[in-house]
């Protein structure tokens, strides 16, 4: 690992794997307090760190069951190169711990040790990104505004869409959390581009990609050289926690990255019984499963509450004996590679 280009981290080695065992360590070198963080938002374990503030970022994870998707995907990873890719990052990032690398400001400020990371962390991180980079953002403010504005400016602002009863409370409060902590904003999308080799200086294409991924601190991105003697011999942007190059080059192509806010994300609302844990779906009342989540709280008593879901549908709301559920391809589908790598 190569670390004087104060702009790109170099990692050489004998094998793919040895590459990516080394990108690993990179990250929890340099990025450790990012990574911590950002499993616990997809976790929903902020409020064991961070106390009360957090709790409404929490609950709201708990209820999206980001965890248990993750740990699905790893459980049924049918592509064995994966598995092995996955398994020696977060060995790196595991032995840079083990080295030392877990001591940083922000743990020494909240006394708080990171525990190991397993390959279902990778998965887990590509979940919460899977899941913001998408229009529920969008969907929340339309019904603020719905609640806000008169019927007839609404619907000179929005002429699609069905109208839902209640007020996704729940929603709101855990997307301001999120944004509290630098971790939502109001990125409407991106773009990729490319610059036809007739009109650059060496004659060959240019790509340029804007991922409009909003200012945060620490930046969503490092930069990574990434070369082997097998086969890896590539360079570009990486999201910590992920494997591999999100957006960059090798010798032969140049690949982007664009956030495309996909509507892929439904929302329902419908009549529910709290009491008998029942929903009406057309016409009939069916029953919920639930699970207890238990919400350790920093310097507060923990606190429990209970997740339900019908059928793949999380709910995310209840109020006024109205639900509002949620679903998106994900959580039948799976999250798909998480290894970006060319």
């Amino acid at each position: 690992i190569d670390t004087r280009d104060r702009h790109m981290i170099s990692v050489c080695g004998d094998s793919d794997l040895a590459v990516y065992f080394g990108q690993g360590y990179a990250n929890a070198m340099f990025r450790l307090w990012q990574l911590e963080l950002t499993r616990r938002v997809a976790e929903g374990r902020l409020s064991e760190i961070l106390g009360p503030r957090t709790i409404a970022a929490d609950s709201f994870q708990r209820r999206l069951s980001l965890t248990e998707l993750a740990q699905k995907d790893w459980r049924d990873e049918p592509w064995a190169l994966q598995r092995d890719i996955t398994t020696a990052f977060c060995d790196g990032i595991n032995q840079a711990m083990a080295d030392g690398f877990r001591t940083s400001l922000e743990f020494r400020i909240l006394g708080h040790t990171p525990a190991e990371f397993r390959p279902q962390d990778a998965y887990l991180t590509a979940h919460l990104k899977a899941f913001i980079n998408s229009t529920w953002k969008f969907r929340i403010l339309r019904k603020r505004l719905w609640d806000n504005l008169p019927p007839v400016r609404f619907d000179e602002l929005f002429t699609f869409g069905s109208r839902q009863h209640g007020r996704p409370e729940q929603v709101f409060a855990g997307e301001e959390a999120l944004y509290d902590l630098g971790l939502s904003g109001p990125d409407v999308g991106s773009n990729v581009f490319v610059v036809d080799g007739r009109w650059t200086q060496s004659g060959f294409p240019l790509v340029a990609c804007d991922p409009h991924m909003g200012h945060v601190n620490p930046n969503f991105n490092l930069m990574f050289s990434l070369q082997s003697k097998e086969a890896l011999n590539c360079m570009g942007a990486s999201f910590p926690g992920l494997p591999g190059i999100t957006m960059g080059r090798n010798r032969d192509i140049a690949w982007g990255f664009a956030g495309i806010m996909a509507d892929n994300q439904e929302f329902y609302s419908a009549p529910i019984d709290m009491k008998t844990r029942q929903v009406e779906v057309r016409g009939k009342w069916c029953g919920l499963s639930s699970r207890e989540e238990v919400l350790k709280i920093r310097g507060a008593q923990a606190e429990r509450f209970i997740c339900h879901r019908y059928d793949r549908y999380r709910l995310i709301d209840e109020s006024d004996g109205r639900g509002t559920f949620m679903y998106w391809p994900p959580i039948d589908f799976g999250v798909g590679d998480i290894v970006l790598r060319h």
